[in-house]
């Protein structure tokens, strides 16, 4: 598999925060008595898409180009990188 279809079908989970940040808002607008409840839940799911968010950037920043250049190093018969 290569790297650039790994990191598209890994984006879906990226995609899908605004998405369910929406559906929160909707489900809070069509039924005012579960404002209290859905706060909660807003509040929970804030703090995991912040999480996500951070481990997506790490991901993007980190991993992946440490990747792409062990994997040049194999392809090209050199030395990979050592940090």
């Amino acid at each position: 598999m290569t790297m650039r279809r790994w990191r598209g079908e890994n984006r879906v989970p990226e995609c899908a925060i605004p998405s369910i940040r929406r559906r929160l808002d909707t489900l809070a607008e069509l039924d005012p008595a579960a404002v209290a409840v859905l706060a909660d839940t807003r509040a929970a799911f804030a703090d995991l898409a912040h999480l996500l968010q951070g481990h997506f950037a790490k991901e993007e920043n980190v991993l992946f180009p440490a990747l792409e250049e062990m994997a040049k190093a194999d392809r090209e018969g050199g030395h990979r990188p050592l940090n």
